[in-house]
């Protein structure tokens, strides 16, 4: 259901984002989904890992969102790019999202 445009690692997963609009997070020990969302209204190019509880995911529409494994919730949405998220990087042990 749509390319895969992202990727990143979070301990034994890995987290996907795709043009279908939908973040996936896979389990490592038997290849499969265990969880899939569908928050963003376009493609999804960019996913950033921080701590071992939060993921953030940027897409074509310019918005990032905060999302909290522990609920399997978005915390917060950031609207404050004119254009379309290309790449998202978090600094470990810092409080900061580069975009």
């Amino acid at each position: 259901r749509g390319f895969i445009y992202a990727l990143d690692s979070l301990d034994d997963k890995i987290i996907s984002g795709s043009g279908d609009c939908s973040l996936k997070i896979w389990s490592l020990e038997n290849n499969s989904v265990v969880s899939s969302y569908e928050e963003h209204n376009s493609a999804i190019n960019a996913i950033s890992t921080f701590g071992t509880n939060m993921i953030f995911s940027g897409a074509t529409d310019g918005t990032i969102k905060m999302w909290d494994l522990r609920t399997s919730k978005v915390v917060y949405t950031f609207n404050h790019h004119e254009g379309k998220i290309t790449t998202l990087s978090t600094i470990p042990n810092k409080p900061l999202l580069a975009s």
